[in-house]
């Protein structure tokens, strides 16, 4: 006989717990808020509500993006898993998105042709995980080819806790660039952000619905405007 499984959300956990990631940002870095795979299961939109005093939302891919932002966010929208092809490039482009580039296919695409709009490009660490990202030595090489770039406007440098039970590790990892590292403890704070922001990101994309025209801008409404999630 199966049993019914009921999880409650509460939404005043959830704000309480941004508030206190707010009050403890010690260097006042932006504090990013990760509500990929439709808000882990509790509602892309409702959790989207409940973590609006974040500076940024990071989703898994474009269709949560197109989501947020034809539903009146007005906020930066980070993709976590990138882009894959050059439509979705250019829809990002075109919606004024922000992307993770973790793989040489997709640098390789963003410097291989022209888009309309330059974008805020997080250029991602393996710092241990092996799971996506550059090695340190490749990265320290694409930074400034990055920074370079016609399609970029910023590079923000992003990664990941390989092992969160020592803090250190992560730095261990990057000893071997030590620019990197550099950016990562102090400089421009675009980079110092990275520290503070998502640290992993999912092999599973989410279902793509069919490629077409970017949707008309969204209306500019409040956070509490935002229709909750059935």
């Amino acid at each position: 006989m199966s049993r019914q499984v009921t999880a409650t959300i509460h939404l005043e956990a959830l704000r309480h717990n941004l508030q206190q990631a707010i009050e403890n940002n010690s260097d006042k870095s932006s504090v990013v808020a990760v509500i990929k795979a439709n808000g882990y299961g509790h509602g892309l939109l409702t959790v989207a509500h409940a973590l609006y005093q974040a500076d940024m939302f990071a989703v898994g891919c474009l269709d949560e993006a197109v989501r947020l932002s034809s539903s009146g966010v007005q906020k930066p929208i980070l993709l976590l898993e990138g882009f894959e092809g050059e439509e979705e490039l250019r829809s990002l482009s075109q919606l004024g998105l922000q992307t993770v580039v973790h793989s040489e296919e997709q640098w390789s695409l963003l410097n291989s042709i022209n888009l309309n709009h330059p974008l805020t490009v997080w250029l991602k660490i393996d710092s241990g995980m092996h799971r996506l990202g550059f090695s340190p030595e490749r990265a320290d090489e694409l930074l400034p080819l990055m920074q370079g770039s016609e399609n970029t406007d910023r590079v923000v440098l992003i990664s990941h806790f390989a092992n969160a039970d020592q803090p250190d590790h992560a730095q261990a990892g990057l000893r071997a660039a030590p620019a990197l590292l550099a950016l990562l403890r102090g400089g421009d704070a675009a980079h110092r952000a990275a520290a503070q922001a998502p640290r992993s990101a999912s092999r599973n994309r989410c279902r793509q619905s069919p490629a077409g025209p970017a949707p008309p801008p969204p209306q500019q409404i409040s956070p509490h405007q935002i229709a909750p999630h059935q």
